[in-house]
């Protein structure tokens, strides 16, 4: 007989909250104010509109963005697979910015 013990099954560390749209407004409204709005601005819109950790983000190489298939590709992520994100429209407009002033 087997039985499950919830005290020795491993805790889930996923999380699943969004910003809600007031509170998505407020964050960027506040990274507009900011001094550095590509840092910032760009940065955290690319995140919103990805769900990507900002690990994720630190990691992005323009090798791996395909503005065309609109993904970027990230091997080794925090779970140690390899993920693809799907770019938006907001994203792909946030990224270009970006790479116009790197």
């Amino acid at each position: 007989m087997i039985i499950h013990c919830p005290i020795f099954a491993s805790p889930s560390n996923a999380r699943t909250s969004r910003l809600e749209e007031d509170e998505e407004e407020h964050l960027l409204i506040a990274c507009k104010q900011s001094r550095n709005l590509l840092l910032n601005y760009l940065v955290v819109l690319v995140a919103i509109e990805t769900g990507m950790r900002l690990g994720e983000l630190l990691k992005i190489e323009w090798q791996h963005v395909n503005l065309v298939k609109r993904t970027i590709f990230l091997g080794d992520t925090k779970n140690g697979s390899n993920r693809t994100f799907p770019l938006s429209h907001r994203a792909i407009e946030a990224l270009s910015i970006i790479s116009t002033h790197i």
